[in-house]
């Protein structure tokens, strides 16, 4: 093994990178190991369920869509609800991640892929 093989680039890792997702859309997305990630987090997490994850399990994960909405899903192309494009804000990033459980997971899947963030990295299609 090859430590060089694990080599990130921080400004991706901050920055995101945009990575396609089906059709003509891409999501642009930061890793969940960013140092604003965690700040951002324990910010939501301390506003909305001071018990931190022994808080009801509802408002611990409002509190994740919240963080990742402004600190990893940082943008989209082409994303369309009914056929009409939605333009990128934060509150509609907490709006897609918090009603649709499947695109969560999908931006934080991605979030959590180093090899996403490598310093040559080119987004698969």
């Amino acid at each position: 093994m090859d430590l060089k093989d694990w080599k990130t680039d921080k400004a991706k890792e901050t920055g995101g990178v945009w990575v396609p997702v089906g059709g003509d859309t891409e999501f642009l997305v930061a890793r969940s190991t960013s140092p604003r990630y965690e700040a951002v987090q324990n910010k939501w997490i301390k506003k909305l369920c001071p018990m931190g994850q022994d808080a009801d399990p509802e408002k611990f994960q409002d509190a994740i869509s919240h963080a990742m909405a402004e600190a990893i899903f940082l943008g989209w192309k082409h994303l369309k609800m009914d056929g009409k494009e939605l333009k990128y804000s934060t509150e509609e990033a907490y709006n897609v991640l918090s009603g649709y459980f499947d695109v969560k997971e999908l931006v934080a899947t991605i979030a959590q892929d180093r090899t996403v963030f490598a310093p040559d990295a080119v987004a698969k299609k």
